[in-house]
């Protein structure tokens, strides 16, 4: 019967699209559970869910229902893209309330606190969250008081004053142990992941550490849906917890054993605190090269979703650092560029915190650097184009007089033999006359004809050997390439790896046709698809997940490149793959 009100909801919402401005009746007459049940089926900013939105508040005004009034003004509100529309919503609610009962106060409270919540206005979200807490009685309505401590623990650690948030997580979390309803198991596992959360940033790592594990103990209460992502978060807070331990090999094990989940969980937030996290752990162990691939990865989160905080913000000035020590004032100058833009979004984000906007580089500073960067690059751009100006001329007059000389050099071989010439008549015709006076045959002498030299030799071909030092040097950086995974990060090219190994691009395709045996895509895909399969062997977690995923992570630019690049190396697809480590897994096991 729902889904033929829904249906039926659907047919007068086009025929209204397309006909009239007004709600048809046959749709007010359906009632108010079968109009939730059709808002749960569709897309929330779908124009069917507005056209749903639109009959239930018609239904509620017409029959005067009050309560049903609020229900739906709370629905749109949360609908709403608009800041300025959501708060006038908000504030109907509390109009609203002077004709129903006291409990619908507190919902409106909390409604306006979601409002300032959505729009990062955490001061005043925090006012309404504990104005509401304060007239919820925590006796008669246990669960909403609590659930109101946790969402005010939220607003004070996005506030950064964790002292507090741990204090109100810390309750949260010990009403929610009390209760076996699933609904306080997930309130628990919540409360407690956040508490550690907040323990961290107090630099309180043991008690974070044994919170975390007193939770991964309990994960046995957990439906097994939900104990994987609350692992992996759980693992990625004590990874945080063993980074300041200074205990980086392990840290980066958790973090990247967390990654997959949190990244299927699309929690671009924490993805990217991960990759803060994963390239700092490879600079401490002086790895700098591996960390900067990382410290890219928060740079790509900010450019895709606008996200970034005052802590990975940091990885700027990393990567400054790294181009400074690198000397490329190129790549340096876009990452000041790329850090001021995000000291200008955290200006705006965290407004109400001040000591988070020094992102180890005051503002001032990071200009002047700038504009020293910018002067000094455009001096060498200005003496490279000089020097190409020189050349050029002085090549064109050395081509000049290199042309002169051989044409006078011409020029003198024909007087020569001109002269030369003249010099035979003029001996010949002497000869004839003297052997007339004498009537003796004359002697003519031959020898000082013109000779030729014959300058046509053949050409030695030149055979160039590789210089060997050049080549040891390239292998070196291709087993490090390998070692450090470096072939993982995304629009890797022949050109760029050149640039950075600071040699030509064809002595490193050449070395690595010679020695890889390979072409350089095909070398890279390679890698790549090893990498995979021995994760495929060896860590089961990665069999779940998906193939757009993996295709990310593994560097692809898409998943049609991907699905190529596998069945070149495998020679069959990677769903034939799977199915024969299953096969094989169940034949061991049956053996």
């Amino acid at each position: 019967m729902n889904k033929i009100y829904f249906f039926l909801t659907i047919f007068f919402f086009l025929k209204v699209s397309y006909g009239q401005n007004t709600i048809p009746n046959t749709t007010i007459e359906m009632t108010y559970r079968q109009i939730n049940d059709s808002l749960r089926k569709v897309i929330l900013s779908s124009p069917a869910h507005h056209h749903l939105l639109d009959v239930y508040l018609c239904k509620a005004k017409a029959e005067n229902n009050y309560k049903e009034q609020f229900k739906v003004y709370t629905k749109i509100m949360v609908a709403q893209n608009h800041g300025s529309l959501t708060h006038q919503y908000a504030d109907s609610l509390f109009l609203l309330t002077e004709k129903l009962p006291e409990s619908y106060y507190v919902d409106a409270l909390q409604s306006k606190a979601f409002c300032y919540y959505v729009e990062k206005d955490y001061q005043n979200s925090l006012e309404f969250e504990l104005k509401a807490l304060q007239l919820i009685n925590p006796q008669q309505k246990p669960y909403i008081y609590h659930s109101g401590m946790y969402n005010i623990g939220q607003v004070y650690f996005y506030l950064h004053d964790f002292e507090k948030a741990h204090f109100y997580y810390k309750q949260a979390r010990e009403y929610f142990e009390r209760s076996q309803k699933y609904n306080h198991i997930q309130g628990y596992f919540n409360a407690l992941y956040r508490e550690a959360f907040s323990l961290y940033y107090l630099e309180k790592y043991t008690e974070s550490k044994e919170l975390l594990l007193t939770g991964q103990n309990k994960m046995y209460l957990l439906r097994e849906k939900d104990v994987r992502l609350k692992s992996a978060y759980f693992s990625y807070v004590t990874a945080l917890n063993k980074y300041q331990k200074k205990q980086y090999a392990e840290s980066i094990e958790l973090l990247n054993n967390a990654l997959p989940y949190i990244f299927e969980n699309d929690d671009f937030a924490n993805k990217a605190i991960i990759y803060y996290y994963l390239g700092m752990n490879y600079w401490q162990q002086n790895n700098k090269q591996t960390a900067v691939t990382f410290f890219k990865k928060t740079d790509d989160a900010f450019m895709k979703h606008q996200y970034s905080n005052p802590e990975i913000a940091d990885a700027y000035s990393k990567l400054i650092s790294f181009y400074k020590e690198q000397k490329l004032p190129e790549e340096e100058l876009l990452y000041i560029n790329k850090l001021l833009n995000v000291s200008q979004h955290l200006q705006n984000e965290y407004r109400f915190l001040k000591e988070a906007l020094h992102v180890n580089m005051e503002i001032g500073q990071l200009k002047t650097e700038k504009a020293h960067l910018e002067n000094q690059i455009n001096f060498h751009k200005k003496t490279l184009i000089i020097v190409v100006i020189l050349s050029i001329t002085f090549a064109g007059i050395f081509l000049i007089f290199l042309a002169t000389q051989i044409y006078l050099k011409k020029r003198y071989r024909r007087k020569n033999l001109f002269l030369n010439e003249q010099h035979r008549k003029e001996k010949a015709l002497e000869y004839h006359y003297a052997s007339e006076l004498t009537q003796t045959p004359p002697i003519i002498n031959y020898t000082y004809l013109p000779q030729y030299s014959d300058t046509s030799g053949k050409k030695k071909k030149i055979i160039s050997k590789t210089n060997n030092t050049v080549t040891t040097m390239l292998l070196e950086h291709l087993e490090v390439f390998e070692k450090e995974q470096l072939f993982l990060e995304k629009n890797i090219s022949l050109d760029f790896l050149a640039k950075k190994w600071k040699t030509n691009r064809n002595y490193l395709s050449n070395c690595i046709n010679t020695y890889k045996e390979k072409r350089f895509n095909d070398y890279i895909n390679t890698l790549r698809i090893n990498f995979l399969l021995k994760n495929l062997e060896h860590n089961p977690k990665w069999r779940c997940l998906k193939t757009d995923v993996v295709a990310d992570m593994l560097g692809f630019t898409n998943v049609r490149s991907f699905s190529d690049a596998f069945t070149k190396v495998t020679g069959r697809t990677l769903s034939c793959y799977l199915q024969e480590m299953k096969v094989m897994a169940d034949a061991q096991s049956f053996y």
